[in-house]
């Protein structure tokens, strides 16, 4: 409330909550004394008294009553708004729709494109169709707030040290690096869902729209190196003996984890074909079934690309570098396939079904 009425800036109030957490997980690990450790020894007045903790219970009462004081200046248009926002990403988790999820939380986070774009490039007539959809996915990637990049690289990081301990011994740290770089893809291959998002944009262009959505991964993918080497950096730092494997599977293997994004985002797409009623019912067993898999499998697809991982602590070698090169590669390639065919795939299966009933009905 106090932030809201005293209209502090955002980058004034992200930095003094960051720099107060910093300094009280110091006071945690180093043993000093920190500015919230009054507030915490109040729940040992049980064992002993702390005359000084008396000291917390002033300050956050005056903040209380300051807050009530000054309730009246908030502006009621924009916490109604919010409020809405919530309303509307519970809904979203509900029905498991990932894409409206981040897309309600940027809006949370007030989180829009730059006006200005962080590179300016003299206007280029189209080379073709190709490269007109390579230029519109660069001049996105290149409207990117800085928030969303700062995220981009701590989950970059994130993935790193699951990566450390992974090579360490803690094979299940890999399961935390398969969702950071997960997350990581929902940002990288915003020009994808951008095309996902507009269907009657993408409709009326005379080019099939599964040609049209793998051409939009050839700028995140490019986007991604950068990023990928960044986090090699980070495992390289923690284990210079492995800085040759590093380097060379950061990108394959980030491609490889990124996949599961693709499949969760390119998943929401419409449907071009219409689903008839009755071919859309499903017994609650096969539905419950269905809408388990639908939701854990693009995480395990994320998570299968980071095995070159296992492979390299197992056997480090030339050789297993490049078999995981190849395999990485087999899972960009049937990725790459499904999303090209899937239309086509869908639309057969829904005609197999509708045939299979016509035959039922007619028997």
């Amino acid at each position: 409330v106090l932030t809201h009425v005293l209209a502090v800036p955002r980058w004034a109030a992200t930095g003094l909550g960051t720099a107060a957490i910093a300094v009280q997980l110091a006071a945690a690990v180093r043993g000093w004394p920190g500015p919230a450790d009054t507030l915490g020894s109040l729940a040992l007045w049980g064992m002993r008294q702390e005359p000084v903790d008396l000291l917390a219970l002033v300050v956050v009462g005056a903040a209380i009553i300051a807050a009530l004081a000054t309730a009246g200046r908030l502006v009621v248009e924009p916490l109604v708004r919010r409020g809405d926002l919530v309303s509307q990403l519970r809904f979203a988790v509900t029905v498991q729709d990932l894409r409206t999820v981040v897309l309600l939380r940027r809006q949370l986070r007030n989180e829009h494109p730059r006006d200005e774009p962080w590179l300016r490039r003299r206007p280029t007539s189209p080379t073709g169709p190709t490269g007109a959809v390579w230029r519109r996915g660069w001049r996105g990637l290149a409207r990117y707030p800085l928030p969303r990049i700062v995220r981009m690289v701590l989950l970059a990081g994130v993935a790193a040290v699951g990566v450390v301990a992974a090579v360490r011994g803690t094979t299940p740290a890999l399961v935390a690096t398969g969702v950071a770089l997960h997350l990581l893809g929902l940002d990288a291959v915003e020009p994808l869902s951008q095309e996902i998002d507009r269907p009657d944009h993408t409709d009326s262009l005379p080019r099939d729209r599964g040609w049209l959505l793998v051409r939009h991964l050839a700028a995140p993918a490019v986007a991604l190196v950068p990023i990928a080497l960044l986090g090699a950096g980070i495992v390289v730092a923690f284990e210079p003996d492995a800085a040759a494997a590093a380097v060379t599977l950061a990108a394959p293997v980030t491609w490889a984890a990124v996949c599961g994004s693709v499949v969760t985002v390119v998943r929401d797409a419409p449907d071009l074909v219409a689903v008839s009623p009755r071919s859309a019912a499903m017994p609650p067993e096969v539905a419950g079934f269905a809408s388990t898999i639908r939701l854990l499998l693009p995480v395990v697809v994320s998570v299968l690309g980071t095995a070159p991982v296992l492979a390299m602590r197992e056997l480090p070698t030339a050789g297993t570098v490049l078999r995981s090169i190849a395999g990485a590669a087999l899972l960009i390639a049937a990725t790459v396939l499904w999303v090209r065919r899937r239309d086509h795939w869908a639309a057969r299966w829904r005609a197999f079904l509708e045939g299979a009933q016509r035959a039922k009905a007619a028997s």
